[in-house]
């Protein structure tokens, strides 16, 4: 319920609806008004936190000081978002994807994955965000990040990104 929690009271909010995305999937949230219409799915993702488990625990149980596990894929936190969603022009509709993450997810490789890997006619923006009103939130452009900022209430965060990984 988070990501629709703080959106102003002139905008209606549908959970679970169709007809908006590929063949019968449906979209987690759509938040529309007379000029907003947002489509977006929630995801709740652990396999990074998993990884750096597998890591960190054996060199935990021989006594190490301190490990620095691997970055995380970010692949892993995209996983089945576009076949969900359908190529569209983000003036009519934006859409794009809720995640909260376990760990902090690397920066550069969130980035360029976002930027270089992802549909951009699919997949218009990514917030990291937890139960606070802050977010880190990756768009297609400038107009799209402060528009997710205004109508989710957030502030700019980089607490869900890291730049330590090796």
């Amino acid at each position: 319920m988070r990501p629709v929690r703080d959106i102003n009271a002139g905008l209606r909010a549908s959970y679970e609806v169709s007809g908006l995305g590929v063949g019968k999937t449906t979209c987690d949230w759509q938040v529309k008004g007379r000029l907003i219409n947002v489509v977006f799915d929630v995801k709740n993702r652990s396999k990074s936190l998993v990884e750096h488990l597998k890591q960190l625990i054996p060199d935990l149980n021989k006594g190490a000081g301190q490990t620095l596990p691997t970055a995380p894929n970010p692949a892993d936190l995209f996983k089945s978002v576009e076949n969900k969603l359908q190529e569209r022009c983000y003036v009519l509709q934006l859409q794009g994807v809720w995640i909260h993450s376990d760990i902090k997810e690397d920066e550069e490789k969130l980035t360029d994955y976002f930027k270089n890997t992802l549909n951009k006619k699919k997949v218009h923006f990514a917030i990291l965000s937890d139960w606070k009103n802050d977010a880190y939130i990756l768009a297609r452009n400038k107009m799209i990040a402060r528009f997710i900022e205004k109508t989710f209430r957030l502030t700019e965060s980089k607490r869900f990104v890291s730049s330590d990984y090796a």
